[in-house]
């Protein structure tokens, strides 16, 4: 995804290319810090297909598959007739032990609106620590516009330099801890 883009003002949301980041994660499975810190690893999943897989005159569907190691993440895009919004499913197989997956918008915001337990949290945030959230996130700019970004599964984000990181998922190993005192 390389542009999330307004037609009728010509905005777009996006200042490039979205990723998918491994971090090594080496945290507990409540994400305790025990010492530790997420690292970025520098290594992205690679594109290796994107095709058509479905034109009609309710909705376009494009799929898009990506791998990194052992891991492979397959995504399709559906854009429905009449509609403003991209509906994305995502299936994910994961075989990396100890790390984290992040999905990374590139947008042109720092403010971060995100729905809570019992309602929302307004916030600036800049340090690339990583944050609660529910079922939706919005990043903007005060009247300049943003990224709405809704989903069902995911509770964590990060931002830094304008960089949106949904924490996707982690592998930690061991439930109790795995702190160096256990």
């Amino acid at each position: 995804l390389c542009a999330v883009e307004e037609k009728a003002t010509g905005y777009n949301a996006l200042r490039g290319s979205c990723e998918y980041q491994v971090w090594l994660d080496q945290r507990d499975a409540w994400g305790g810090l025990q010492g530790r810190s997420y690292e970025d690893t520098g290594k992205r999943f690679a594109l290796v297909a994107l095709e058509k897989v479905e034109e009609g005159s309710l909705r376009q569907t494009m799929r898009a598959t990506y791998c990194y190691g052992a891991s492979r993440i397959r995504q399709h895009f559906h854009l429905y007739e009449g509609e403003q919004g991209l509906v994305v499913e995502t299936e994910l197989w994961w075989h990396e032990p100890w790390h984290m997956l992040k999905l990374q918008f590139p947008t042109r915001c720092n403010q971060v609106r995100t729905q809570i337990a019992y309602g929302e949290l307004c916030r600036t945030i800049e340090d690339g620590e990583d944050y609660y959230m529910h079922g939706w996130a919005d990043i903007y700019q005060p009247e300049q516009g943003g990224l709405c970004i809704a989903n069902d599964a995911k509770y964590a984000f990060s931002c830094i330099d304008g960089n949106f990181g949904l924490t996707v998922l982690r592998s930690a190993i061991y439930a109790q801890g795995n702190s160096p005192s256990w």
